[in-house]
């Protein structure tokens, strides 16, 4: 039934998609965090003046992409929103939603925060439990911040000559047989940097950089490599991904970050994949463009397609 669900929501059966994801509740080894609550889960009644807390599960990217939905349940009234995510969310959730109690998962499975609430409800069954099975509605974004306008204005300073900031993340950091054919390689990112005109600054926004990557990549005078490692640090991330006037990402959490910041991102990933809902946009965040690849397509014409992207972009 979990594959039946998301062929039906790759395919834009909606209802039928999201009322089978529940399933993946009765499958005993579904990977993904679970914890005994001693409030009731939220089954649709009325929020008006109750409290409710929100919970993280699957990666920290389903994370953020489900919780794009809570200005659709603040509409139904709660007194107190909780969310509770993994630890290194917990500084961009607050940035994204500062009404809300944010609280990081800990070592052991107890929560004691949900004795303060009325209900709880993983993140995952806000489509099915709001009906909003095509995700539309209101979005909430992290505006500029002054900290990002200082960011872009020093790596401009630094970099005369440089007059706009790409950022860019080529993979994830789970390198499965099956994700793998969609990541580019610091080769192909060299590349990129190579097709652009002198004004351009790129930033790698690419977390837990390999020896290799660095190595390679230290030697592009256009590429800036930030001193921070990104995959504890999702603050600075953000910070730098709100620096840049574009940002070109795997579909790894970057995007996500992205996507929250109302940043025009390029991204790439399957033909067919369950978080398009049977559309041919990128329905969770407004300013994505995705090019989408067939099974096992060449990563040199995924490079072709970008860089004329990019070319749209120079010439505007």
């Amino acid at each position: 039934c979990w594959n039946k669900a998301l062929l039906q929501l790759q395919y834009g059966d909606l209802e039928n998609g999201w009322k089978n994801y529940e399933v993946r509740w009765d499958w005993e080894r579904f990977p993904t965090r679970k914890f005994d609550f001693s409030s009731p889960k939220w089954e649709g009644e009325s929020l008006a003046g109750k409290s409710i807390l929100l919970w993280g599960e699957q990666g920290i990217g389903d994370e953020v992409l489900f919780l794009t939905l809570l200005p659709n349940l603040l509409e139904l009234g709660p007194s107190k929103v909780g969310i509770f995510v993994s630890k290194k969310l917990c500084p961009v959730i607050e940035k994204w939603y500062p009404n809300a109690l944010v609280y990081p998962f800990g070592e052991d499975r107890e929560v004691t925060e949900d004795k303060e609430y009325d209900y709880h409800l993983p993140v995952g069954s806000l489509p099915i439990r709001l009906g909003n099975y095509d995700i539309s509605g209101p979005k909430h974004f992290i505006r500029e911040r002054p900290e990002s306008i200082t960011l872009r204005e020093r790596l401009l300073a630094e970099h005369p000559g440089k007059t706009r900031v790409v950022g860019l993340s080529w993979r994830s950091g789970v390198l499965t047989h099956r994700r793998v054919q969609y990541y580019l390689s610091h080769h192909a990112v060299a590349d990129i940097i190579a097709e652009a005109p002198d004004d351009v600054l790129f930033v790698s926004l690419q977390y837990s950089l390999m020896d290799e990557e660095r190595e390679a990549l230290a030697s592009e005078p256009n590429l800036y490599i930030p001193d921070e490692d990104f995959y504890d640090d999702l603050g600075s991330q953000l910070s730098y991904i709100q620096a840049c006037d574009l940002v070109v990402t795997s579909g790894s959490i970057c995007l996500a970050l992205s996507g929250i910041t109302a940043q025009p991102c390029i991204t790439w990933g399957p033909k067919r994949v369950w978080t398009l809902l049977g559309g041919d946009r990128y329905p969770w965040f407004p300013l994505v463009h995705m090019i989408k690849c067939e099974p096992n397509w060449d990563l040199g014409a995924l490079v072709i397609s970008i860089n004329k992207l990019l070319k749209i972009f120079y010439s505007r």
